[in-house]
């Protein structure tokens, strides 16, 4: 019973796709945050359905050297 339920409460694609679509457009009108030391990666490798997308992650060179380097971690 408890997987019918989830089953019938799961959004559709089309759904999520719309929502990725708003986050998206939002994250690209918002006001940035000004830095010099932005790194930038890029990866056309995210697939939705038959659809790809291209992904491109913004993170500071400070952030990366205190959160991500010393605990030898991923982002």
């Amino acid at each position: 019973m408890y997987v019918d339920l989830l089953k019938e409460a799961a959004p559709s694609f089309s759904s999520i796709k719309k929502w990725l679509g708003r986050i998206g457009l939002y994250e690209l009108q918002r006001e940035k945050e000004y830095r010099s030391d932005w790194v930038f990666i890029v990866d056309l490798t995210v697939e939705l359905g038959t659809e790809k997308g291209l992904v491109v992650l913004g993170v500071s060179q400070q952030r990366l050297e205190r959160e991500v380097f010393p605990y030898e971690r991923g982002l």
